[in-house]
């Protein structure tokens, strides 16, 4: 499993998201952590090399596609709720504490920190990915969010869905200091 994760750059994330057969250029040996660097302003520079998990199933794979969601939020797309489901946002999830709801906000960059080991309970397996977003509001102002994204995805259950064998967003809560 890789370290903390480092990651400012967002935009062009998105686009791989639910594509298993594209690929995403990776970093030979990468270290305890890995940086991208953010062009001026903290926007997105599109030659970043982007990491990808070799194992779907891997706590890093659900690292992965919690950033490609990111990267879909900074993006504006608006396929950034099918990481919850196919449909979008599932009835009853509480997004109230992801800054990139609010009106006049966007994220600028985010830092992604070690995954927790997966969990498994009644056929699913789980991990939290803790995430720091930066985020800019209309007036150029920034702050800092710090949140604990929970991905889910079913254990090869016969009949299971595809999407939902893939990691998805199950639930999102603040992170208090």
């Amino acid at each position: 499993m890789r370290g903390p994760l480092v990651v400012v750059v967002l935009v062009g994330l998105g686009a791989c998201a639910d594509d298993p057969g594209a690929s995403a250029p990776t970093v030979p040996n990468p270290t305890a952590s890995e940086t991208v660097n953010p062009a001026p302003g903290l926007e997105a520079d599109a030659m970043a090399p982007a990491v990808q998990a070799s194992d779907p199933t891997s706590a890093d794979a659900a690292t992965d596609r919690l950033l490609a969601y990111i990267g879909a939020h900074a993006e504006g797309s608006a396929e950034a709720d099918t990481f919850w489901a196919p449909e979008g946002l599932p009835t009853g999830a509480d997004v109230s504490t992801e800054p990139f709801r609010q009106s006049g906000q966007r994220v600028a960059g985010a830092t992604v920190d070690e995954p927790s080991r997966p969990e498994g309970a009644a056929g699913s397996v789980y991990v939290t990915v803790p995430a720091t977003l930066v985020v800019r509001t209309e007036e150029g102002a920034t702050e800092t969010v710090r949140l604990a994204y929970t991905l889910r995805r079913v254990n090869d259950i016969p009949g299971a869905e595809p999407w939902s064998l893939r990691w998805h967003i199950d639930r999102v809560e603040a992170v208090r200091p």
